[in-house]
Order: C-alpha cells, then sequence, then structure tokens
C-alpha cells in the first residue's frame, strides 16, 4: 500500500469518528435538554423524599417538644431556699430519645431509598461531566489528525506510514473511554428513572 493511500484510509476514518464524536457531544453534554430534564425529574424525587421524611419526623416530636414546654423544674440555688424555675431541655429527655428511635425504626426504608437516589444522582452527574470530556477529547484528537493528514495531502508535511498507523492508538484510547462513561451514564440514569415512577408519580 503506497502511503498516499494510506493517509486517505486514515483520512476517512478519523473524519468518521469525528463526525461521531460532535453528534455525540451534542447529544450527551451538560447541555442536553433529555440531561436536564433528568436532573429535574431527580431533585423533583429527592425533594419529595425529604418532604416525607420531614414530616414523618415532625409527627413523631411534635408531642414530645408540646409537652416539654409545660414542665417546670424548680432548683434550689442557695442555703437560705432560694430558687429559680427554668423549662426543661426537652431534647435531653427520655421521650425525645424514644420518638427519635421510633422514626429512624419506623422509616429505614424510606431513608435507605433516599441515600441510594442521593447517591444515584451524584454517580450520574460525575458520569455525565465525564462523558462530556471524554468526547470533547476525543474530537480535539480528531481535529488534530486531521489537520495533520490534511497537510500531508497538501504536501505540506509527511509522516510516516507508521506515524499514521499508530494515529489510530489515541483514537482507540478516547473511543473506548466515550463508551464506557457512556454505558455508566446510561446505567445511573436508568437506575435513577426508578426513583421517579416511584416518589413523583404519586404524587400527583
Amino acid at each position: 500500500m503506497i502511503h498516499a493511500d494510506l493517509v486517505n484510509i486514515a483520512f476517512g476514518a478519523h473524519g468518521g469518528v469525528a463526525g461521531l464524536a460532535f453528534l455525540g457531544f451534542i447529544k450527551y453534554g451538560l447541555w442536553a435538554s433529555e440531561y436536564k430534564d433528568w436532573q429535574t425529574n431527580s431533585k423533583k424525587a429527592m425533594h419529595h423524599a425529604q418532604r416525607l421524611l420531614a414530616v414523618e419526623l415532625g409527627e413523631r416530636l411534635n408531642p414530645v417538644l408540646n409537652d416539654a414546654g409545660r414542665v417546670v423544674l424548680s432548683e434550689i440555688v442557695d442555703a437560705y431556699g432560694s430558687y429559680r424555675e427554668k423549662e426543661v431541655d426537652p431534647t435531653k429527655s427520655e421521650d425525645y430519645r424514644n420518638a427519635l428511635f421510633d422514626f429512624v425504626e419506623g422509616n429505614v426504608g424510606e431513608m435507605a431509598r433516599y441515600a441510594r437516589l442521593l447517591r444515584i444522582h451524584a454517580l450520574a452527574t460525575f458520569w455525565r461531566k465525564a462523558l462530556t470530556w471524554t468526547i470533547f477529547i476525543l474530537l480535539s484528537v480528531q481535529a488534530l489528525l486531521l489537520v495533520t493528514l490534511l497537510m500531508d495531502l497538501m504536501g505540506l508535511f509527511a509522516p510516516s506510514n507508521c506515524l499514521v498507523c499508530w494515529s489510530l492508538l489515541p483514537t482507540c484510547l478516547s473511543a473506548w473511554s466515550c463508551l464506557l462513561c457512556l454505558a455508566l451514564t446510561v446505567h445511573y440514569h436508568n437506575k435513577g428513572s426508578l426513583y421517579f415512577v416511584e416518589e413523583v408519580e404519586p404524587s400527583k
């Protein structure tokens, strides 16, 4: 195979990868409408779970706090019998600790779901950002290689056949990184969507 044929093949291959990378950059970037919708639904689901837990905690603690406000503790402060009165701190009472224990024991599943949703949201956001950057790197690498090969075709620069073949290495590495980030992004987006159905839709 002569050098010109090899360069033409490499130019076509890198051009195709660059085109796919550009489309992926538009579709899977942080600005994509699909990602913004997912973020909105994820935040709604977290807010819904927070509200459920807050309401339940309030129902558990309100009786304890209301009763504590009516309890007065008298303290003798000197040998002459002087004393002062102060309200009991409800957060140090046995009833308060029991109310918290009952809340935790009765809402273990809900708190676990909320913790999982927080983790999924964080991981999905991380991998979406990673995907955006890896596609950008892939697109930049392809642009650089295409410029180099174009200079070769124009007779301005003549890389060896070995160098032309080795140009596939950064392309393969970048493309593999994109596919990995894409797979993890889709995985966590799908897991998060399960919570959208469970948490958001019943509240409508």
